[in-house]
């Protein structure tokens, strides 16, 4: 089973101990490193930098800021955009919480905090207040675009033989000539998107396969990797015990950034409708390979085995697949593998692996003699991995050790990722002929990819 849970401000949540003092009904002071600060107690909140200034217009770099609150009683925090990520949204009294601002790639963009209080009102009688952030544009929007540009994502065919998200092979489309056209011929034809978002996801499985295959197939559209003896990971923790004695899981800690997808359908349409065009739209090298393809094809004529040796070479060389969309940006992958032995009571591997994971990033960690018996075997005959991609991997790697992590720590490495740190961490899959113009060629293709790899025969529109 595959479970998602989209996260509004971080991973999960930790207090934070903050030096606080009242003094009378109407100020509050709060202790900042190196400030001391007057705020009047009808401001129920306000965001500060590290000096203690009150701020609205972020820096578009990474930066750590506080939300100051003074108000009485219990309250809630709320941001709508995830480039705003307090490490904690609900406390009691004045209180400064840390909240980390993402590193921005692109144009200006503003997100709101809401402070809601639970207690008492304010004197006006309110008990929601909402407060804008702004955050200014990446000063040189052409480098960034640059750089992106030249990532190996979205655009390339797909080799399924190796890692997930590491298999991009050969360039398929003019990338840098698309957005031009596009624009010039009013065809959608390249999609990108700035869009930060957290997301959480866990997966578990009986076997090492079994767990390979949900994660390559939740990237794939008609196809199989099993098929083409994928290893989506090559992470996962050995054992000298039988593999069927243990259950598997993954929790994927993922910061997207930025969002490509490739509309190949139109460009499909667009050369059949204008095959003048082809050359703007399809890059050098694969055009040669298809041509190549094509011609083998024909002059193969009935030969079923030259037939299929042609088309497993083109598969081999250029890929059986493409990546139609693809997302930048940083992942923490955190694997286990668990005794079944120890799965008992309600324990699921889905269980182990989350207590595990919240020992190793130390949030509701306690003395030993406070673990029962069952958790302290857990802890002990579990397994774990780790594999870092992304963003500044010296804030989270002592992870990988076996070292402990504070939750601060991984909201800041997934805030702070910038162009220049982050790898593909997710994408989109589609067979490879579904760009082949010729019916023969296409045909021959499609029979061989759908012999070794389909998984859910989906009649194409050709």
């Amino acid at each position: 089973m595959i479970k998602k849970k989209y996260l509004a401000a971080g991973i999960l949540a930790l207090s934070v101990s903050v030096g606080i003092t009242s003094c009378g009904s109407d100020t509050s002071f709060v202790q900042y490193p190196d400030v001391e600060e007057e705020v009047p107690a009808t401001s129920p909140f306000t965001l500060v930098d590290g000096g203690g200034n009150a701020v609205d217009n972020l820096s578009s770099e990474y930066g750590e800021y506080f939300i100051k609150v003074n108000a009485e009683g219990p309250w809630k925090l709320e941001v709508d955009k995830d480039f705003l990520a307090p490490l904690h949204t609900e406390g009691e009294g004045p209180d400064l919480i840390p909240i980390y601002v993402g590193c921005n790639w692109s144009e200006a963009r503003q997100g709101n905090i809401t402070l809601h209080l639970n207690g008492a009102a304010t004197r006006n009688g309110e008990s929601t207040f909402t407060r804008a952030a702004s955050q200014k544009a990446t000063p040189d929007m052409e480098a960034v675009k640059k750089m992106i540009s030249s990532n190996k994502g979205a655009g390339y065919s797909y080799q399924p033989n190796s890692n997930y998200c590491l298999g991009t092979n050969m360039q398929l489309f003019n990338l840098g000539r698309l957005d031009s056209l596009q624009q010039a011929i009013r065809y959608d034809l390249i999609t990108d998107e700035y869009y930060p978002q957290v997301e959480e996801e866990v997966s578990t499985a009986t076997s090492q396969e079994d767990l390979s295959r949900k994660l390559s197939v939740a990237a794939s559209v008609n196809l199989n990797f099993n098929a083409f003896a994928i290893d989506v990971k090559g992470h996962y923790g050995s054992s000298s015990t039988n593999t069927q004695d243990k259950e598997y899981g993954v929790k994927r800690l993922k910061s997207y950034q930025f969002t490509r997808e490739i509309n190949y359908m139109n460009m499909v349409a667009l050369v059949n409708e204008r095959p003048e065009l082809r050359n703007e739209v399809y890059a050098p090298g694969f055009i040669q390979k298809v041509e190549e393809f094509t011609k083998d094809i024909k002059a193969a004529g009935n030969s079923q085995t030259t037939i299929e040796k042609l088309c497993k070479d083109f598969c081999s060389e250029v890929g059986p697949c493409f990546i139609s969309k693809s997302v930048m940006g940083c992942v923490l992958d955190y694997y286990i593998s668990v005794d079944k032995s120890l799965l008992k009571d309600g324990m699921t591997a889905g269980g182990a692996l989350e207590f595990k994971l919240k020992v190793s990033i130390g949030i509701d960690v306690k003395g030993e003699g406070d673990y029962s018996q069952d958790q302290k075997n857990i802890l002990e005959k579990t397994e774990a991995k780790v594999n870092i991609r992304g963003g500044n991997v010296n804030e989270v790697c002592i992870l990988a050790t076996g070292g402990v992590l504070e939750n601060e720590q991984v909201l800041s490495w997934q805030q702070s990722v910038e162009p220049s740190t982050a790898v593909m961490i997710d994408m989109k899959l589609v067979p490879i002929y579904l760009l082949i113009n010729d019916q023969t060629a296409h045909d021959a293709l499609k029979a061989y990819v759908d012999k070794e790899g389909s998984l859910d025969k989906k009649e194409d529109d050709k």
